[in-house]
């Protein structure tokens, strides 16, 4: 299963597991963890929702990470950053 997390931007291609919002890529990672085989993140998931950073910072403090490498397509360059840099300090 490929997860991709972006409230407005669409998947490559319709092999991806479309979230809109953090809740939904916590469910995917909670019920099919090991079974993730790529996974692209965006931060701003659009006015009143959670960022993607905060399940970046949900994975590292709940120890559920996929089984592949993890790509951050987010537009904002602040936010990816620190994505980039939790995924790399605490993922195993």
């Amino acid at each position: 299963m490929k997860l991709w997390l972006d409230d407005l931007r669409s998947p490559p291609d319709q092999s991806w597991h479309w979230c809109t919002s953090t809740w939904g890529a916590k469910a995917v990672l909670e019920n099919y963890g090991g079974e993730v085989t790529a996974m692209s993140l965006d931060n701003d998931l659009g006015e009143g929702q959670e960022e993607g950073r905060r399940l970046v910072l949900w994975m590292a403090e709940n120890n559920r990470w996929p089984s592949c490498d993890i790509t951050i397509h987010s537009a904002n360059p602040v936010a990816g950053e620190y994505m980039t840099g939790m995924i790399d300090r605490y993922k195993p």
